[in-house]
């Protein structure tokens, strides 16, 4: 079991590759009132988005575990320092095969 956060004004999705369990979310409704919706089943194939802040818990019921795919990159600024990095590793590649 695990539990993550979504921030305002973000849209996330999850994709169960494998396995099933629970889902709970809390959270506000256009009244700024905490709500809650428990005990979602999610199996193999089910795609879950949460669109604005909220919590959801994953209660994992397989015995093999759960896999869940994020399919949009929340953290652009990491994907962007890894990207930068390949890059240079690459041009490194290619400059340096030319002295053979």
């Amino acid at each position: 079991s695990w539990s993550e956060s979504v921030a305002e004004g973000l849209l996330v999705s999850r994709y169960v590759l494998s396995g099933n369990g629970r889902i709970t979310v809390d959270y506000y409704d256009e009244n700024d009132d905490k709500q809650r919706i428990s005990g979602q089943r999610v199996y193999a194939g089910t795609l879950v988005e949460v669109d604005g802040e909220a919590n959801i818990f994953w209660d994992v019921e397989s015995d093999d575990g759960m896999i869940v795919l994020t399919p949009n990159y929340e953290e652009g600024g990491k994907l962007l320092l890894v990207g930068g990095a390949l890059a240079v590793f690459c041009a490194g590649l290619i400059i340096g095969s030319g002295n053979l």
